[in-house]
C-alpha cells in the first residue's frame, strides 16, 4: 500500500469516527474509546485490502473508497445509533445482568451489516467510475463477507483491555437501582425511613437479605430495578457490574456490603462514625454509607485497596458529629 493511501485511510478514519463511529453508541455505551477508535483505523484499512483486491481497484481509489464509505455510514450511524445501541441492553441476557461478550458479538454483528447495505453503493460507484457497470448485489454480497470477517478483528482489538465494558458497566448500575454511585439514593431514603420507624438498623447478615427488608419502603420509587425485583435476577443487586473480557454472566466480583456487626443494633447504641454498607472500585477507591454518631448518614469515598486502609481513613474523616 501507498503511503498515500495510507495516509488517507487514517485522515479518514479520524473523521470518520468523529461522524459516528464515535457518536455511535458503542464507544460510549459499551467500549473504551482508545480501543474503538484504533478499532475504527484498523477496519478503514482492512476493508480498503479486502474490497479494493477483491474489486480489483488501484490502493488510491480502494482507500478514498472505504474513506468515504464509512464516513458515509458515519453520518447515517450517528443519526440512529446513539438511539439503538442503548437499546441494545437486555438482548443477550437482561438489563440487569447481560452477557457482555454475547451482546457485544450481536452489536458489532448487526452495526456491520447494516452499513454493508450503504458501504457497497460507494465501492459500486467506484468501480462505475472506472468505465464498466457492476450490479449492486454482488458487490452486496462481498462487502457482507468483508464485514462479518471484521467482527473477529474488532473482538482482538475492543477486547484488549481485562475490562473492556465500561459503557455496558455503567447502564448496568443504572437499571439496577442499587448503584447509582454505589447506592441509590432511593435506598438510602428508604433505609433511613426504615430505621426512623423501628428506631433500630434492619436485622440483616448480607445485603441482600437487608434489601428484602427494606423493600417496602422503596419499591414504588425504584421503577428500574423492578424486573430483578420480581424475578429470579434480584440477587445481581447486590453487586457492582465488573466484566471481563469473555464473561457471560455477573461474576460476582464487586459485592455490596453490608455491615452485619450492627444488625438489629438500636440507634442509640450507635455513638461513633461506622460504615453501614460498602463497595470497592477497581480503580482502589471505596465507597460508604457511614451512619454517623448523630443518627445521620453521609456519603464517603476514600482511597485504599485493602480494608484496614479504609477503616483507618474512614475513622480519620472529620464527620462533623456533635
Amino acid at each position: 500500500m501507498s503511503r498515500k493511501a495510507l495516509f488517507a485511510i487514517l485522515v479518514g478514519g479520524i473523521s470518520a469516527s468523529a461522524l459516528a463511529n464515535g457518536a455511535m453508541s458503542l464507544a460510549l455505551s459499551f467500549f473504551s474509546w482508545p480501543y474503538w477508535l484504533a478499532y475504527v483505523a484498523a477496519t478503514l484499512i482492512f476493508e480498503a485490502i479486502a474490497m479494493g483486491r477483491w474489486l480489483r481497484c488501484t490502493w488510491k481509489k480502494s482507500a478514498l473508497a472505504s474513506v468515504f464509505a464509512n464516513v458515509a455510514t458515519g453520518i447515517f450511524g450517528g443519526c440512529v445509533s446513539g438511539i439503538v445501541g442503548y437499546e441494545f441492553l437486555g438482548t443477550v441476557g437482561s438489563t440487569v445482568n447481560p452477557d457482555p461478550l454475547g451482546q457485544a458479538i450481536l452489536m458489532l454483528a448487526t452495526f456491520g451489516l447494516g452499513s454493508a447495505f450503504v458501504e457497497a453503493l460507494f465501492w459500486q460507484s467506484v468501480l462505475s467510475k472506472r468505465g464498466s457497470r457492476h450490479p449492486y448485489l454482488p458487490i452486496l454480497g462481498r462487502s457482507f463477507v468483508v464485514h462479518l470477517v471484521g467482527v473477529p478483528l474488532a473482538l482482538c482489538i475492543l477486547l484488549i483491555p481485562d475490562h473492556p465494558y465500561p459503557g455496558l458497566e455503567s447502564q448496568v448500575a443504572w437499571h439496577r437501582g442499587t448503584v447509582r454511585r454505589g447506592f441509590s439514593y432511593d435506598l438510602v431514603e428508604g433505609l433511613a425511613t426504615y430505621m426512623a420507624e423501628r428506631d433500630r438498623l434492619p436485622k440483616a447478615t448480607s445485603f441482600d437479605e437487608m434489601l428484602r427488608l427494606v423493600k417496602p419502603d422503596v419499591e414504588s420509587v425504584w421503577p428500574m430495578a423492578q424486573r430483578a425485583w420480581q424475578g429470579p435476577e434480584r440477587w445481581v443487586l447486590g453487586y457492582l457490574p465488573d466484566y471481563a473480557r469473555f464473561d457471560r454472566t455477573e461474576m460476582k466480583r464487586r459485592p455490596i456490603l453490608w455491615n452485619t456487626a450492627l444488625s438489629g443494633k438500636p440507634l442509640a447504641e450507635i455513638t461513633a462514625p461506622v460504615w453501614l454498607i460498602k463497595w470497592s472500585y477497581r480503580t482502589g477507591w471505596t465507597e460508604a454509607l457511614v451512619l454517623k454518631g448523630d443518627g445521620s448518614s453521609e456519603p464517603v469515598r476514600v482511597w485504599g485497596e485493602t480494608p484496614e486502609e479504609f477503616e483507618r481513613k474512614m475513622t480519620a474523616k472529620d464527620f462533623g458529629c456533635s
